[in-house]
């Protein structure tokens, strides 16, 4: 009995020894069909995730990179198809982010970009609004445009046009200055407004006298190709204005308006009968350091409608130009001559003077001996 008892459990020993080998087995192919197919869930979520990614989020997030961007006029009209969705919606979405770019970026062509980003962002909408301010104007103008429109064909002046206005208007922008507007041949712009700009005075000098080196290699330029060189005259005044929109509520011009813009003006003009290329008024000269440039007093004028009288001062270069100490020699001829003028010394004026040949102190000359003959005042222009 004993030795078939412990037959009977050494048999059912061995039994439950396989039943449970036989288990493990099965849970050892359990886990491992699970592990193959857990892999596969993995896999096949991030793969649509990824997809998703690509699909969705990188499109949208480009989107709104972009639409900010767009915010602060960082505009390409170039298409970016490397983050093209598969959705029609967001297809959509870009397409139209595309032409709000394009749109933005003609208009800042029409409309001075520090005006279009005060727009975007104060959020607000344009209206009518004018305001006090002071700022720097100048006016701009080609010398004997309408001449030069006669013995040039259309096509010849339009490449000169072209290659003047953007040259001219590069150089303005890179000053911070608010281009106004185009008349013609002419460029009105402005300093201080919208965007505050330090110093504004000397800085629209600096720009001006820029403007002026540019224009020398333009020159240079077209003489190769046969077409005839360009001279400016400008004009900048210093003074309060009213700057805003102007207009309608059917269209906006965003500018400035007052006696001090009829003064820059009016400077443009009298460029001719000086015989100069860049006057200024006193209150430029009060509004600079005058170790920065070289330049002379030319008399004074009334404008129309004005009591008071305006010092006129031609700005000839900068202190630190190669041409310093060349026109440094002029202006303190002429300097000397005009105030002996104005004393009633004219032999001696004419004396001082010498053999000068620069046009401004030729028109001074002539000034001169008009006076001695007609005993009017040689300071008054």
């Amino acid at each position: 009995v004993s030795t078939q008892s412990t037959w009977v459990l050494e048999n059912n020993k061995l039994s439950m020894e396989r039943t449970q080998g036989n288990i493990d087995n099965r849970l050892q192919k359990t886990n491992v069909t699970l592990g193959i197919l857990l892999t596969c869930i993995l896999l096949f979520t991030g793969t649509l995730a990824w997809v998703i990614n690509r699909a969705i989020s990188l499109p949208l997030k480009k989107l709104a990179q972009q639409l900010e961007a767009a915010a602060h006029l960082e505009v390409r009209t170039s298409i970016d198809k490397k983050h093209e969705s598969y959705f029609t919606e967001i297809q959509q979405l870009m397409k139209a982010k595309q032409m709000v770019r394009s749109a933005l970026n003609s208009f800042q062509l029409y409309v001075p970009p520090q005006v279009v980003l005060k727009i975007l962002r104060l959020g607000e909408q344009a209206k009518l609004h004018l305001r006090r301010a002071i700022v720097t104007i100048m006016f701009m103008d080609i010398a004997s445009f309408t001449s030069i429109c006669e013995r040039i064909e259309e096509e010849q002046l339009h490449i000169l046009l072209s290659d003047f206005f953007e040259e001219m208007s590069t150089i303005l922008f890179e000053s911070k200055a608010t281009i106004d507007k185009y008349i013609g041949d002419c460029i009105m712009a402005f300093w201080n407004e919208p965007d505050r700009v330090p110093y504004h005075p000397s800085v629209a000098i600096s720009a001006v006298l820029r403007c002026k080196s540019r224009l020398s290699g333009l020159n240079e330029k077209w003489s190769i190709i046969d077409l005839p060189c360009l001279q400016f005259r400008v004009g900048l005044h210093t003074g309060e204005v009213l700057v805003g929109n102007v207009g309608s509520t059917k269209r906006l011009n965003y500018t400035v308006l007052g006696d001090s813009v009829n003064t820059a003006s009016r400077l443009e003009s009298l460029n001719k009968q000086f015989s100069s290329t860049i006057l200024c008024s006193e209150d430029v000269i009060n509004s600079i350091d005058p170790k920065l440039f070289v330049m002379r007093r030319l008399g004074k004028t009334r404008l129309v409608g004005k009591e008071h009288y305006l010092n006129i001062y031609e700005i000839l270069c900068g202190e630190l130009d190669e041409e310093a100490a060349y026109y440094k020699n002029i202006v303190q001829r002429y300097s000397e001559a005009l105030r002996l003028a104005i004393e009633g010394d004219y032999i001696a004026a004419l004396q001082k003077i010498g053999n000068g040949t620069d046009p401004t102190t030729k028109e001074l000359v002539g000034r001169i001996n008009y006076c001695k003959l007609h005993g009017t005042d040689v300071d008054l222009v």
